[in-house]
């Protein structure tokens, strides 16, 4: 069922992405950042119009830096949301990178 959801995401050869859970908050950024955000970083349509918004842009981000934890049987949405918590508190402090 979750590869449902997360086909019909596919865009111009992207890699998909599941919807954005429910509940998880949404980041306060200037004006400013916004703007940069949604001019460089949003996917796009071939329309060339946003086809997602800022939160679900770091949600993006999110899944697929946890993904790659499927390959030790982890459970890498409960680790997306984590990842995502971790983006829009915009606090480096809180992060500990484990390399392997």
């Amino acid at each position: 069922m979750l590869q449902e959801k997360i086909s019909h995401r596919a865009n111009n050869g992207l890699l998909p992405t599941p919807p954005m859970p429910e509940g998880l908050g949404t980041i306060e950024l200037s004006e400013n950042s916004r703007r940069v955000l949604m001019r460089r970083y949003v996917r796009r349509g071939k329309d060339g119009e946003p086809i997602e918004t800022i939160d679900e842009m770091f949600w993006r981000v999110a899944y697929h830096v946890a993904s790659c934890e499927e390959k030790w049987d982890e459970d890498y949405l409960e680790s997306a949301c984590n990842y995502y918590q971790l983006l829009i508190s915009k606090s480096p402090g809180k992060f500990s990178l484990v390399v392997y």
